[in-house]
């Protein structure tokens, strides 16, 4: 994941937590892209 837009360190720390917790708890299956998005992604990013 990557830095962003003046993101310090210990914020991309705490980004990368997050997206490990979300995959841990809702087990997305990597091989189908829409269950992914279902169990990772918000309504904007659908939306893209």
């Amino acid at each position: 994941t990557g830095a962003g837009t003046g993101l310090a360190v210990a914020g991309r720390a705490h980004k990368l937590r997050v997206i490990c917790e979300g995959i841990e708890r809702n087990q997305p299956d990597p091989a189908d892209p829409l269950d992914v998005l279902a169990k990772l992604g918000g309504f904007e990013i659908a939306g893209l």
